[in-house]
């Protein structure tokens, strides 16, 4: 949509037309857990920590690659949840 000087149109109306892409980085509409799993693992085992279950993951998920990370390493090292 073209707006021209004078355009009594408003000019939000007809902007958002065409594709809208929404990243899911979270999970809310597609289970990306899994994924997520597989990177926390490659992350401690690079770190030479033993690999964490998936459902225990799963648990992290949600609060932040940062907070997915820390309580990842607190698990393979042994700390209490």
């Amino acid at each position: 949509m073209t707006m021209q000087s004078g355009d009594s149109r408003s000019a939000t109306r007809g902007s958002l037309s065409g594709s809208i892409i929404i990243y899911d980085l979270d999970g809310t509409f597609i289970d990306t857990a899994e994924d997520l799993w597989r990177a926390t693992n490659h992350v401690l085992v690079k770190a030479w920590r033993k690999p964490v279950p998936l459902e225990v993951v799963r648990g992290f998920v949600g609060h932040g690659a940062r907070a997915m990370l820390e309580q990842g390493f607190a698990y393979a090292d042994g700390a209490p949840l």
